[in-house]
């Protein structure tokens, strides 16, 4: 991350991520409309996103890894 520069959203935010300003101008809107206007309309990545509950987002994500993370200890 050297050369990346974060910053909050704003005070209250809530989110997982954090803005940040990349020295070659990749800021999070212009990757976000990377994902969206290119990756996302592949294919094969499209069928996937598709499977995907409507109300799921990236900031859902830890929980899925927090449970799976549950279970394996409760193996041992």
């Amino acid at each position: 991350s050297s050369g990346i520069k974060t910053r909050e959203f704003y005070e209250g935010d809530l989110s997982l991520y954090t803005d940040f300003i990349h020295p070659k101008g990749w800021d999070r809107r212009r990757v976000r409309l990377f994902l969206e206007n290119e990756f996302m309309k592949h294919p094969a990545v499209s069928k996937i996103l598709k499977n995907d509950p409507p109300v799921f987002t990236s900031n859902h994500a830890p929980f899925f890894v927090m449970e799976h993370s549950k279970r394996d200890s409760a193996e041992f």
